[in-house]
Formats: structure tokens, sequence, C-alpha cells
């Protein structure tokens, strides 16, 4: 081979590499665009849930305030649930800090810097089937039942697509 066919195939594998380096880095740029754009609807997803959390907790304690606690010996003439039954019936109990350092006969700091306004969280009130806490979580799922997909549910109501997904999903769990 003389000089200038070496040169023109050395050009030519030149231009090669730097055109795909172009394409390469194109392709990185929109990746990381995609990323950023999942990431800021994961953040958006999660002041919505953090939200959603904190009405529900407000709800917990209005309910707790007006409705006195069950009493066990006025459900003893029902006959005994079933598993399925607690299930859907029964609240998750959650003893305050409280009372487990007073059985123990010790305190700590944390339980003594509990400021007034805060009260220990007492019960949780599980959901059952068809039921919904807010009207968005329920347009999501007429939408869902009305053959709509996630992405067309998402353009609909204005909400991202992740947080479509993540409804959908935990009604499904349940």
């Amino acid at each position: 081979m003389n000089g200038a066919a070496l040169l023109i195939t050395i050009f030519i594998n030149c231009l090669i590499i730097y055109i795909l380096h172009v394409f390469h880095r194109r392709s990185i740029a929109t990746t990381v665009k995609n990323l950023r754009k999942e990431v800021n609807e994961l953040e958006n997803l999660v002041v919505a849930i953090i939200e959603e959390f904190e009405e529900v907790a407000d709800e917990v304690w209005r309910d707790k305030t007006e409705k006195p606690p069950l009493k066990i010996s006025s459900q003893s003439h029902h006959k005994p649930l079933e598993p399925e039954e607690l299930k859907e019936e029964e609240s998750l109990e959650v003893f305050p800090e409280e009372l487990t350092f007073e059985a123990t006969g010790s305190t700590t700091e944390k339980s003594s810097a509990r400021s007034p306004e805060e009260k220990p969280i007492e019960s949780i009130p599980t959901l059952r089937t068809q039921e919904f806490i807010d009207p968005k979580r329920q347009r999501v799922f007429e939408l869902w039942n009305d053959g709509l997909m996630a992405e067309e549910i998402a353009k609909q109501m204005g909400i991202g697509q992740g947080e479509v997904q993540l409804i959908l999903g935990i009604y499904k769990r349940s």
C-alpha cells in the first residue's frame, strides 16, 4: 500500500470514530435527560405520598377524638372472626412509647421531649376493597376500569405516570 491509501484509510477511520462519538454523546444526553425527568416525577410522588400520609393522620386523629374505643367485651356475643375478616375489620394497634417505657420503669429523653400538641399514634385503620381515601385515587381506579392505560390516565388527570402506576400497583396488591 502506498502512503496516500494509508492516509485515506486513517482519515476514514478517524471520521467513523468521530461520528460514533457524536452519536454516543447524544445517546448519553438523552438518557440523562430521561433520568432527570424520572427523578423529578419520583420526587413529586414522594411529596404527594407524604402529604397524603399527613391527611390520613389528621383524619385518624379527628376520628379517634370523636369515637370512643371499642371494648372487647361488647364483641363477646359474636362468632369468632376468620383471619380474612380480621384483616378487614381490625385495625393495627401501635402502642405509644410512654406505655412501653412506663412498664419497664425507665424513661428517656425522647418521650419527655415530645411536644404537648403531638400525640402518639394508637391505631391505623386498614382499607377494605373499593374504599378510597381521596377522590384522586378513586378517579384513577375508575379510569383504569374504563380501559385507559396508565399513561393516558396520567395525561388526563395531569399527574405523573409513576404516581398512577403506584396507585394501581398498591390497589392490585391489596
